[in-house]
Formats: C-alpha cells, structure tokens, sequence
C-alpha cells in the first residue's frame, strides 16, 4: 500500500528474515517476484538480491503479462 511506503517496514522484515535464516544455519536467501513489479524488484535489488533466473506461471485464468516470475537470490 502506498501509505505503508517508505517507513522501513519491508527492510525491518527483510532485515528480521535473514536473520531467522542465518540463526537456522543458511547462508542464501531466494524468493519470487513478478517481472511487471518494477517497485518491488527495486526494493530488493536494494536489498541485496540478485536475479538468477526467470520463469513462467502456468495459469490459464492469469493475464498473460502477469505469468513471469524473476528469481532473486542473496547470500547472507
């Protein structure tokens, strides 16, 4: 939501995250993301993630422009 926008809450949960994994022992990180989300893969690049891959949703009731998925990746 845009009234969410730019408190740094997305950074304290992404923040808590990697902590949780680095308490549970791993070192990477990885999620989704749309392709069409410009803001979101912002975000994250920001945050330190990498696209290591694409792929395609198979959903036949999904706008076509909306199936692609980038792969992010950061080792923590």
């Amino acid at each position: 939501m845009k009234k969410a926008q730019g408190k740094g809450l997305g950074r304290a949960l992404m923040e808590f995250s990697f902590e949780r994994a680095r308490e549970s022992g791993k070192n990477l990180v990885w999620l989704k993301v749309m392709d069409s989300s410009a803001a979101a893969i912002a975000f994250y690049e920001k945050m330190g993630f990498e696209k290591c891959g694409k792929v395609t949703l198979d959903y036949p009731v999904m706008r076509k422009e909306l199936r692609g998925m980038f792969i992010l990746r950061k080792r923590i």
